[in-house]
């Protein structure tokens, strides 16, 4: 990252041993441990992504007209990455509809 190499965090899915979820939240705390903020963490596994998958910008940002997958959460991650950790609520947007998930 200081050398201005784009950085991007996420899942290896069909890699045995990964879980998608809780394993993804513990990568997430690991990059914090070893110096990344927790907002360029974040950043790491939403907007950079979404910019370089989809550089038209259809992607990766909470406006209206745009796809949206929210993950809610507890806290401040943007202070503490561990508040990924304590989802509140998941929403997961389709192309007719949003249908948001309570966690208990």
């Amino acid at each position: 990252m200081r050398a201005g190499v784009p950085f991007f965090a996420g899942t290896d899915g069909g890699v045995p041993g990964v879980f998608p979820g809780a394993g993804l939240h513990r990568e997430l705390a690991l990059y914090a441990e070893l110096g990344l903020t927790p907002l360029e963490v974040l950043r790491a596994t939403t907007s950079r992504p979404a910019a370089f998958l989809e550089p038209g910008g259809a992607t990766g940002r909470i406006l209206p007209g745009q796809r949206a997958d929210l993950l809610l959460v507890q806290g401040d991650p943007t202070a503490d990455i561990h508040a990924l950790d304590r989802i509140a609520l998941v929403c997961v947007s389709g192309e007719d509809s949003t249908r948001c998930l309570a966690r208990e």
